[in-house]
């Protein structure tokens, strides 16, 4: 859930709406029963430029939207070295993030 702070931040400037709901996305993806009950799976500590999760203490992994640009950017990053690290998500349109944050 978006906090009301960030909900009114993002209904006075567009650019914050996609950075918000990626946000949003990571803690859903991350806050899954599954991965939570999962031992091996430590979780970043919104570092920024960190993992968003550690699997088995060596493994970093990221939850990007799915696109090339984002794809591109985490690959360049220190802790990843594969595709396989990145859990994706389909990207928010335009008017999918306004519909969430103008309703």
């Amino acid at each position: 859930m978006i906090a009301a702070l960030r909900l009114e931040a993002a209904r006075r400037h567009p650019w914050l709406r996609a950075a918000y709901y990626h946000a949003d996305m990571v803690r859903r993806t991350l806050a899954d029963p599954e991965v939570g009950a999962d031992a091996n799976v430590d979780f970043g500590d919104a570092v920024l430029d960190g993992p968003d999760a550690v699997i088995g203490g060596h493994y970093a992994v990221d939850v990007i939207p799915d696109t090339p640009v984002s794809r591109r950017a985490h690959l360049q990053r220190h802790y990843i070295g594969h595709d396989d690290q990145l859990i994706v998500y389909p990207p928010a349109t335009p008017d999918f993030l306004a519909e969430i944050f103008l309703s």
